[in-house]
């Protein structure tokens, strides 16, 4: 699957009650989480090719959580729980760039 494919199945998968696009660069912006719009947005940095390595890293384990999902969705949704775990950890404001690495998802120390 190509690699933009991939970002909007993870903004899909981000559910109703969060904003996101995919801006001109291929990051995920966020300007509203759990119903609440964010003060700044949020930008989920993911260079060429990041989202594709990240669905074949992760893939058996997001296989072992969610055995009867789609194996990419699968590993979009523990994704999108990554995400959720930055954002609820930091205040509003703090941090305005995450990043995927060491199997999660960080707020770079812009």
């Amino acid at each position: 699957m190509p690699e933009s494919g991939l970002h909007d199945r993870l903004v899909r998968m981000l559910g109703p009650d969060n904003s996101a696009y995919v801006d001109g660069h291929g990051d995920i912006v966020l300007t509203r989480w759990n119903g609440t719009d964010l003060v700044y947005p949020v930008a989920l940095s993911l260079p060429a090719g990041t989202l594709s390595r990240t669905v074949d890293q992760y893939r058996q384990d997001a296989a072992t959580l969610w055995p009867d999902r789609d194996p990419v969705d699968a590993v979009l949704a523990l994704l999108a729980v990554h995400i959720d775990e930055a954002l609820a950890t930091t205040p509003n404001g703090a941090g305005r760039t995450l990043e995927v690495r060491d199997g999660g998802v960080w707020f770079t120390s812009e």
